[in-house]
């Protein structure tokens, strides 16, 4: 079973490839995450090119029953959700391997 990335390994990765503190890349690292989440809060999308992009959906709300009372009927909001579409370079590396 293949293991995600954490974001200590993104640091490491980074130090090793820059030769950079690792202060200063976990702060790099968390500054970018923080500034894409803020936009995504708002509303935006982010493109990143070679990467990919980050939009806000709403995803339409349904109904659902509890299975101990199948007479009643939950309904479930709209809500919103961040998909992530790859670039095309990205979509091209994962296609490859």
């Amino acid at each position: 079973m293949k293991r995600n990335l954490t974001k200590l390994e993104l640091v490491y990765m980074v130090c090793a490839k820059t030769k950079t503190k690792q202060k200063t890349a976990q702060s790099i690292i968390q500054n970018t995450l923080d500034c894409i989440a803020e936009r995504l809060a708002n509303g935006e999308s982010v493109e990143l090119r070679n990467f990919g992009k980050f939009q806000v959906w709403t995803r339409k709300g349904s109904v659902g029953r509890n299975p101990k009372q199948p007479e009643e009927t939950i309904r479930y909001p709209d809500c919103k959700v961040v998909r992530f579409k790859p670039g095309k370079k990205m979509r091209e590396a994962v296609l490859c391997l």
